[in-house]
Formats: structure tokens, C-alpha cells, sequence
């Protein structure tokens, strides 16, 4: 989720939505910040923001970010964890990036790799190390939810559906396609106490 202010748009989702958020870091590479909206591990809701236009203007990822928020806050990117990234890298024909996560205090909270379309219109790949993942344990304790997320029920995306599916390679993922441009319209999230469905837009 593209946000003018991370910490602005996690009020906002505590509020409507009864979902509590934690703030997450910064990614010095990118020239962003975030605070994390944590569903069932390793399931998330990322709240993106430039947190350093330099850097961000030197990063694919802030760039596309930058012009995101140009056009207004919401939904832009999506990630499907993959248990072999290099194998994803091979047949995508992209090499894997590195990233990580430092703590408002600069200190190293975790690491990740990524396999990515640099357009960003397709989701990316991404791999955690272990320490990330128990941070994201950490995190969903820390939320304090008002309601009880568990974990994505479907994600609804624009764009060429034939050129996602050979993208995404086989998979189960509940996706629904609408008309309009590539990217993220709306997520559900499932509600572990009921029946119910929490929508992001």
C-alpha cells in the first residue's frame, strides 16, 4: 500500500478496518520506510513510504513508489513467497536481489531475496531468511487487532491475465481478475473469529 505517510495510513486501517499495525523500518537501499499490517505469518500488508527522496530516486522500487503517490495513496504491488527463489529465477530468466530491514535504530531486523519484474506491473518473488520470520511472529502479537486477521482470502488485480499466469508459473493463488491497468485493486483478508472478510482497497 502506497502511502503519503505510513503511520497516517496505519491510523486509518486501526480505525475502519480494526486492524492494528507495528512500525517496520527502513530499507536504506530504496529510500523507504514502512509499517507493517501483519496477517498470519508470513502473510502481510506492507504500508509503503519515501523516506529518503535521494535514495528513492536511485531505486527502481522508489521510483515506482514516487509515481505511485503521485497519482494518490492505495494498493500498487503484491508478493508471492516462493520456497525456491532460484528456481523462479531460472525460469523467469531474472537475478535474484537482496534486500533487508533496519530498525528505526539502523540495526538489522532481517533479510529477504527477490525476483522481480522491473516495471513492478507483476508481482514479485520473494524468499525470507528465518529471523524475518520470527520477527513477523513477533509482529502480529504486537499489532494488538481489534479484529483477528488470519490471511489473505483473495487478491483482485488489473491487467493481461494470460501474461500474469505464465509470470506466476503454476499455482493455486485466489486471484481475481478485473479490466483496467496491472496491479492491485482490492485485497480480502479472512477473520479468524467469524466468517467474515475484511476488504482493503
Amino acid at each position: 500500500f502506497a502511502a503519503a505517510s505510513a503511520a497516517t495510513a496505519a491510523a486509518r486501517l486501526r480505525t475502519d478496518l480494526g486492524l492494528g499495525a507495528v512500525p517496520g523500518g527502513q530499507h536504506p537501499e530504496h529510500g523507504t520506510a514502512n509499517w507493517i499490517v501483519p496477517f498470519r505469518p508470513p502473510q502481510y500488508l506492507e504500508l509503503l513510504e519515501i523516506a529518503d527522496p535521494a535514495a528513492a530516486a536511485a531505486s527502481p522500487l522508489g521510483v515506482a513508489l514516487t509515481q505511485v503517490l503521485a497519482a494518490g495513496e492505495g494498493l500498487c504491488a503484491w508478493a508471492v513467497q516462493d520456497d525456491d527463489l532460484d528456481a523462479a529465477a531460472r525460469r523467469l530468466g531474472v537475478e535474484p536481489v537482496a534486500g533487508h530491514l533496519n530498525d528505526p535504530a539502523g540495526n538489522l531486523v532481517g533479510s529477504w531475496r527477490t525476483v522481480a519484474d522491473p516495471s513492478f506491473e507483476l508481482p514479485f518473488f520473494i524468499g525470507y531468511d528465518k529471523d524475518l520470520l520470527d520477527v513477523q511472529n513477533a509482529f502480529y502479537a504486537a499489532a494488538g487487532h481489534a479484529t483477528a486477521p488470519a490471511g489473505i482470502a483473495w487478491i483482485e488485480v488489473g491487467g493481461d491475465a494470460a501474461r500474469l499466469r505464465e509470470w506466476l508459473g503454476p499455482n493455486d493463488l485466489p486471484i481475481r481478475f478485473v479490466d483496467g491497468p496491472p496491479g492491485p485493486r482490492a485485497l480480502g483478508v479472512r477473520v479468524r473469529d467469524g466468517d467474515g472478510e475484511i476488504v482493503v482497497r
